[in-house]
């Protein structure tokens, strides 16, 4: 089990889980498109006050159907959903990093000086950093709960 179905599948399975999801992941935090496509529905859903579970999921997108029907058959540690959440966020990262890092050299050969390079870089890493949508979900529950 990968930390994108551990969050879509503790989402389907718990209320709470769900409203943690839409709140605090994003889109991009998905790496496999069938797992960003379920959790467009599921934000699209909750905006708009329609039921989510696996069945409306499907409906709304049957590409969607097998791993719909995967995500409702496993046991996800419901408790567990602010690491899994955490996990998904850290590994969004990892990969925008690299792919920040994988563009160095075409970056190096583009830019005008040293200065414009290591600026645009540290704007995409700023960038980053601002995507965090508050601190982490296990902190924002407990100043919730203050």
């Amino acid at each position: 089990m990968d930390v994108e179905s551990a969050c879509l599948g503790a989402a389907l399975q718990d209320p709470e889980c769900l409203e943690d999801l839409v709140n605090y992941a994003r889109s991009a935090w998905f790496s496999d498109a069938t797992n960003q496509r379920i959790f467009d529905i599921i934000s699209e859903f909750v905006s708009s006050g329609k039921p989510v579970d696996a069945i409306t999921i499907q409906s709304h997108n049957p590409l969607t159907a097998d791993r719909c029907a995967t995500l409702a058959s496993y046991g996800f540690s419901k408790s567990a959903m602010g690491a899994y959440l955490d996990a998904l966020r850290k590994a969004y990262m990892v990969r925008r990093v690299t792919e920040i890092g994988n563009d160095i050299p075409h970056r190096a050969f583009l830019a005008k000086d040293a200065d414009e390079l290591v600026s645009g870089l540290a704007d995409d890493l700023i960038a980053l950093g601002s995507d965090r949508p508050g601190s982490t979900i296990l902190g924002a529950r407990e100043a919730a709960e203050l």
